[in-house]
């Protein structure tokens, strides 16, 4: 083989492995972009309640069905006072009273009977944790004391189809009971 034909072995046999190399990155961009999916936020507007202080805040990222299922997100996610027809929140809270139990619900962009976890904080320890199935686009969870909740700081972690990180976080309070005015002042005072 001649000086020129072996040059133009080699120019060939380098630019095939330049396309095999391109094709591998372009390949490998394609996936990043079809798992790269941007996180929609969990917007949690509080309407004013009696005890009421704060607006509930929420963070939510996406998480990727297990074996290749459609992506779930979380459209929103609030704590509530009640939930309605459907498993709809009937309004945003951020704190409680003692004796209230705790709703979180959040709503997400399936129909399917996904499970979704919630984990329960104080001052953050967590104290427990319930899986629920979403219908109709929502997942409520509500958290009952047995007495009274201590006064403090609380949150609740939601995590969709076994995330390894949480998915929403809703942070959230209990106030400290006012005190009750004894009867005897009470009743003195309005009899002048």
């Amino acid at each position: 083989m001649s000086k020129k034909n072996l040059t133009i072995l080699i120019v060939v046999i380098a630019l095939a492995i330049v396309v095999v190399i391109l094709s591998i990155s372009l390949v490998s961009a394609t996936d990043a972009d079809k798992a790269a999916t941007p996180s929609p936020s969990a917007s949690a507007s509080a309407s004013a309640t009696a005890t009421a202080a704060n607006t509930p805040s929420a963070t939510a990222t996406t998480t990727a069905k297990p074996s290749g299922d459609p992506i779930v997100h979380i459209v929103s996610a609030v704590m509530t006072s009640d939930t309605g027809s459907g498993g709809a929140p009937v309004d945003s809270v951020s704190q409680y009273s003692p004796e209230d139990p705790f709703i979180a619900s959040c709503e997400i962009d399936t129909d399917d009977a996904d499970p979704v976890e919630f984990v329960w904080y104080k001052d953050g320890d967590s104290f427990d944790d319930d899986t629920v199935t979403a219908e109709n686009g929502y997942a409520n969870c509500e958290l009952q004391s047995e007495h009274t909740w201590d006064p403090g700081d609380y949150s609740v972690e939601i995590y969709l189809q076994d995330s390894k990180s949480p998915d929403a976080t809703l942070n959230f309070s209990v106030a400290v009971p006012s005190p009750t005015p004894p009867a005897s002042a009470s009743a003195s005072a309005s009899a002048s």
